[in-house]
């Protein structure tokens, strides 16, 4: 994956080491695989041959995005909640900010990182560029005719860079998998950015989290709206609100739809352009947009009709 230049993990070291280090209730213990397992489930039946390997990567940086999905908190207080979540998310971004420079391929790229303390510049990076990276990396995958099959928020790094590549499929690595279709890819998509999750069910065994799953794109971008990450210049909304009002509300649901929508058109158009003249790409993306477009319109349909 990297020789394609998708932003990934680089593997350093394979290993097979007959105990671990595991914190148990009594204290961290060295353990045998088998050891382990009968911790974890007494009953287990672990077959002979079974082994636990090690695997050491490398990342350009450690911070996931799902890092990013603070918990919203509804109840009247609301500025006591906003600061503490701000602080939180300001200080992960300078972490992340600080991982994206130190690994820079060139002193242009280091000068073009985002400014965790800037509200601009971090909205910007949010919404539009981290899109365009992620979608840009996904179209190069599935260009090669692979799919992840379980790209949760917890699997794309900070950066748009996507790793924890064991899910993996695809004809070309030649371990015994079938060629995929296009169809096949849906499931990245409706994991990553969400909103179909109600609608999805005929896909792959390996998609099963995607109708309990709340750590997507859309959801994690509402939450760090809704603290007040993305404020807009010259909102109508005072950034000191103390409590939630109806005002305040429908301001940052109105804010989030606008950062939702950017992020997924930014993302689209960034698979399309790394994708093009690819037939696979092409007719997955093409399948997702009339999935979803069939999607909203039977929201639409199940909206109570106004009076008269």
């Amino acid at each position: 994956l990297r020789s394609l230049c998708i932003d990934t993990e680089y593997p350093l070291a394979i290993g097979r080491p007959e105990r671990f280090p595991v914190t148990t209730k009594d204290g961290v213990k060295q353990m045998s695989s088998k050891e382990i397992y009968q911790e974890i489930s007494p009953d287990a039946e672990i077959p002979v041959d079974h082994s636990l390997d090690v695997y050491i990567s490398a990342v350009p940086t450690a911070v996931r995005f799902e890092d990013f999905d603070i918990t919203y908190d509804n109840t009247p207080e609301f500025q006591g909640w906003r600061d503490s979540s701000i602080k939180e998310a300001v200080e992960l971004m300078k972490i992340l900010a600080a991982d994206m420079r130190a690994t820079a391929r060139n002193p242009e790229e280091a000068k073009a990182v985002f400014d965790p303390e800037d509200l601009a510049s971090r909205e910007e990076f949010f919404v539009h560029t981290f899109p365009k990276k992620l979608g840009t990396n996904l179209a190069k995958m599935h260009r090669e005719g692979l799919v992840h099959n379980s790209l949760t928020m917890g699997n794309v790094l900070g950066t748009g860079g996507i790793v924890d590549l064991d899910s993996v499929t695809g004809e070309r690595l030649d371990l015994g998998d079938r060629k995929h279709v296009p169809r096949d890819a849906l499931g990245d998509f409706y994991i990553a950015l969400g909103e179909l999750d109600l609608v999805i069910s005929k896909i792959d065994h390996h998609q099963v989290q995607i109708g309990a799953s709340e750590s997507n794109f859309s959801n994690i971008l509402r939450r760090l709206t809704a603290a007040g990450l993305f404020w807009e210049e010259g909102n109508p909304v005072p950034s000191d609100s103390k409590y939630h009002t109806p005002s305040l509300d429908m301001y940052l649901h109105r804010l989030a739809s606008k950062n939702i929508s950017a992020f997924l058109t930014n993302f689209i158009e960034a698979y399309k352009s790394a994708g093009e003249g690819s037939a696979f790409c092409e007719s997955a993306i093409s399948l997702y947009e009339k999935e979803r477009t069939q999607y909203l319109e039977s929201l639409k349909l199940r909206m109570p009709k106004s009076p008269g």
